[in-house]
């Protein structure tokens, strides 16, 4: 795990920066219908923006309970009760401002609308109780060394699963043991040091020859063939190593809250890039952008870009109410 925990300040794992001759990134379209998969690249810093675009990334799990229901939609719905668990702050604490618990609410409630969820009412008992919460998930600091190689790899899987799911995660952690092992064989062919001129030769030349070998298990990297696999699994590796706001939902069949056992019926994971966005500006745009989402089964993430705001919004000073105009006065005879 060490290549990944040492290059996280590019974003990227050892292996990229191995590898000789890599081509620099392309930039993004200047459309904001970025496709999917594809990460932005932008030449003003995100902070310094009026409108950044956001990068973002949804996925729902669905249980095998839960693919059994009838599809919810807004001519079908489906009633709920809300269930907030709070704001959650996890890896290298930042001390960023979060975003309010009624904002967040709100905000959820309008999009679960959207899609077909409404909140239950007296004509309409809930059929399921959905719990939230949100937060930041930063990455660890890399002078910081007490944390261990088992804590830097979990901080990584778990950003990677709130980005692309537990099947995404899972493969990651495995493409990351292999990386390990064939870190350590490449450790062992290394041998000792030589103790005499005649060795010392011999060693220099295994030693050139290991690092040549390193250099191509670089290229073999497991974790950086991972990450090559496809575009959406580039975009997804950077959502992983970098700092992230998120949101979960989670959907569970109302009469089973009561009981020992909760029934999970799906479950609904929302990140956003926090590099140079604060949560008020850009969580409200990420929960209205996974209202397609919600109880729905997908079988990988999908990797959006958005603007924090609406397109064709314009921000005004205070409305002033203004009555109807006066009529012309009549031309005098």
């Amino acid at each position: 795990m060490k290549q990944l925990r040492f290059a996280l300040p590019a974003l990227t794992i050892i292996a990229d920066a191995l590898a000789q001759g890599a081509a620099p990134p392309a930039a993004a379209p200047a459309s904001d219908a970025i496709t999917s998969g594809q990460w932005n690249f932008e030449l003003v810093p995100r902070a310094f923006q009026r409108n950044p675009l956001l990068d973002l990334t949804v996925i729902t799990e669905m249980t095998d309970r839960g693919r059994t229901l009838p599809a919810v939609s807004p001519q079908a719905p489906a009633y709920y009760v809300l269930h907030s668990s709070g704001y959650h702050e996890r890896g290298e604490r930042t001390g960023r401002k979060p975003l309010a618990g009624p904002q967040i609410e709100a905000a959820l409630q309008h999009a679960l609308a959207a899609a077909g969820y409404l909140p239950a009412s007296p004509g309409h008992p809930p059929a399921l109780m959905i719990n939230y919460f949100w937060g930041s998930h930063n990455l660890f600091d890399q002078d910081n060394l007490a944390f261990s190689e088992e804590q830097w790899t979990n901080n990584i899987l778990e950003r990677a699963a709130l980005a692309g799911g537990e099947k995404f995660a899972n493969e990651l952690s495995r493409a990351i043991g292999r990386s390990d092992d064939a870190a350590a064989t490449v450790s062992t062919h290394l041998g000792s040091p030589a103790t005499d001129a005649s060795s010392s030769m011999a060693g220099m030349s295994n030693l050139g020859a290991a690092a040549a070998v390193a250099q191509m298990n670089a290229l073999m990297d497991p974790v950086r063939l991972f990450k090559q696999r496809s575009p959406k699994n580039e975009s997804l590796m950077e959502q992983a190593t970098a700092d992230c706001y998120f949101v979960v939902a989670s959907a569970y069949d109302f009469a089973s809250v009561s009981t020992h056992v909760k029934q999970l019926l799906w479950r609904t994971r929302m990140t956003v890039g926090a590099r140079g966005v604060s949560q008020p500006q850009s969580v409200p745009t990420l929960i209205a952008a996974a209202t397609p989402y919600f109880g729905r089964d997908m079988p990988e993430a999908e990797v959006l870009s958005k603007h924090a705001l609406p397109e064709g919004k314009v921000e005004i000073g205070t409305p002033v109410e203004v009555g109807p105009a006066a009529s012309p006065p009549a031309p005098k005879k």
